[in-house]
């Protein structure tokens, strides 16, 4: 039968837009970067910032300036007009800048610059932090990569909603950049909630040399999350658990992916010792429930729904 050009065009509107609506944005941390000067900019779910301790109460950047040879070269926001760290910027140019140094601070285009506070700044806090804001409640990734970029004395942390993730040092002997890359999936975050990207000076006296890069990506899987609170009973566990909700009342619990997925609960008598184990061919996993749970997770054990008996599931 032929198609009309109407017909084939809104087919393909259909499942493009259905190819969307499975992939959420994807926030990336140097493409992204504020090169407006306004630090925090209204809308921007990106903030540069420095903390006088790890997890401690955030001053925004107030100076934007440069490094590089040229005016259109880097983009920099800095604690003070020093021009010095606390600094975080981007090379806006189209290959890596040499900045000079004993040795050479290598600055890619491929990462941002995070240079800490220390005693050569004197009152400077020591933390550089990169906070991301999520614009909605939904499961997110992350991964990426820190680099070494000029013999740098360094700790470097991730924090997610204030809980660290990730953490490393670089005690200035590394050969080469020295990249460190870490990831996360499945991060469940509230609007509003954060993701800190943060380096130190390692407690050392000053931050000479002390120059790291980052480069990140943060991905909403899915455009929404509903609470627990919102769910039917039989879907907390799942959400807890990271998986995809079962599609009916009394239903099973399925990865993402519709792998399929072998699951048991079980419980103590004491309290927060509750857990969900899902395993599948590719990961097995044993998630801590809250102790709000513990009834619900007794009433499905006592039904038969609920054991220690493993089920494959779909």
């Amino acid at each position: 039968m032929k198609r009309s050009v109407p017909f084939l065009a809104a087919l393909a509107l259909f499942f493009a837009c259905g190819r969307q609506a499975k992939a959420g944005p994807v926030y990336d941390v140097v493409a992204d970067f504020n090169l407006t000067g306004t630090n925090p900019l209204l809308g921007n779910p990106w903030l540069y910032a420095t903390e006088a301790t790890l997890g401690g109460t955030l001053t925004p950047m107030a100076v934007f300036g440069r490094l590089g040879p040229s005016a259109d070269s880097d983009a920099v926001y800095f604690f003070n007009q020093n021009l010095i760290g606390p600094a975080i910027g981007k090379n806006t140019g189209t290959t890596t800048i040499n900045l000079g140094g004993s040795p050479n601070l290598i600055w890619p285009n491929s990462a941002l610059l995070m240079a800490p506070g220390g005693g050569n700044n004197p009152g400077s806090p020591e933390f550089s932090v990169v906070q991301w804001t999520a614009p909605a409640t939904g499961l997110y990734d992350l991964s990426g990569t820190f680099l070494n970029l000029q013999a740098a004395n360094t700790d470097l942390h991730i924090l997610e909603n204030l809980t660290s993730i990730f953490s490393h040092s670089y005690n200035g002997s590394e050969s080469g950049q020295d990249p460190q890359p870490f990831s996360a999936t499945n991060l469940t975050l509230s609007q509003g909630q954060t993701m800190q990207f943060i380096v130190g000076n390692n407690g050392g006296p000053n931050n000479f040399n002390d120059v790291a890069g980052l480069s990140a990506t943060i991905t909403l899987q899915s455009p929404s999350v509903p609470e627990p609170s919102t769910l039917p009973r039989d879907h907390r566990l799942c959400h807890s658990a990271g998986l995809r909700p079962a599609t009916k009342e009394g239903g099973r619990c399925s990865r993402r992916d519709h792998a399929p997925i072998r699951q048991a609960c079980s419980f103590s008598t004491s309290e927060h010792k509750l857990s969900w184990k899902w395993e599948s061919a590719r990961e097995t996993k044993n998630i801590a429930l809250p102790a709000s749970m513990k009834q619900f997770v007794q009433e499905r054990v006592s039904q038969g729904t609920c054991s220690s008996v493993s089920e494959n599931v779909r």
